[in-house]
């Protein structure tokens, strides 16, 4: 059946499109955090993980993989993908960094903690546990990404402003500030959540190098962490 523009038209003005740049992550801080180390004060200058989301610049849905094997029912005949476990694609967040650095100082406190390789960020005060792993569920922590969208028919609701504005800033090299700061003067369009992804059992597991160059003087400095997780879900429209 050949598309009906048409009917594709209406069918997209009324239901919308996703638009991946609608995004936010959410943290809850890890026990380990709280309690120990440096954690308080990257908590409270990263204003309770608030500037995480805030700063948070891209982040991958989790993908979900079933694994199988070749299975011969009957001894004889086809061979039959028959599934034996599943596997869960690891979580990757890229962050812009603040100019004291605050950001980064939180998944890197956190990361220490989990592997102290060093005196200098121990475990507890004073006690020296180089190398030594804290139990999982004292750096463990759940993570929320939650997917919204405005109303069908907007322009600002539906991300197309901010797309437009990212082209534009694009030429810049700022195509991210360029898209948040160009849609502050515009008039506020509720948004819809749509869709949420709950994390449970989420650490970090990598933090990426930061690039440093004297002719980047329009850049900004970004950095990826990766996560690991025991299990997500996710809720769609009418569940969130």
């Amino acid at each position: 059946m050949p598309l009906n523009i048409k009917e594709f038209k209406s069918a997209v003005h009324k239901y919308d499109l996703e638009r991946p740049n609608l995004f936010e992550v959410t943290f809850a801080i890890p026990s380990l955090l709280r309690n120990y180390g440096n954690g308080p004060l990257y908590i409270n200058k990263t204003e309770n993980g608030r500037l995480l989301s805030l700063f948070c610049r891209s982040a991958n849905l989790p993908g979900l993989n079933i694994q199988t094997a070749d299975t011969i029912r009957y001894g004889i005949g086809p061979a039959i993908k028959m599934p034996v476990r599943g596997s869960l694609n690891d979580i990757s967040l890229t962050f812009m960094n603040d100019s004291n650095s605050y950001i980064y100082g939180f998944f890197y406190s956190w990361m220490t903690m989990i592997y102290p390789q060093s005196q200098i960020s121990p475990i507890t005060p004073g006690a020296d546990q180089t190398y030594q792993h804290p139990f999982k569920k004292e750096y463990q922590t759940n993570m929320e990404i939650a997917v919204y969208h405005g109303k069908p028919g907007q322009f600002k609701g539906a991300g197309l402003l901010q797309t437009a504005a990212s082209v534009i800033s694009a030429a810049a090299g700022v195509p991210f500030l360029g898209s948040l700061l160009g849609s502050r003067s515009l008039p506020d369009v509720p948004l819809v959540k749509t869709k949420k992804y709950s994390i449970k059992k989420l650490y970090p597991i990598n933090i990426s190098d930061i690039g440093l160059s004297s002719s980047a003087t329009d850049s900004i400095s970004e950095f990826t962490v990766n996560f690991t997780y025991q299990t997500f879900d996710m809720q769609i429209a009418g569940t969130v």
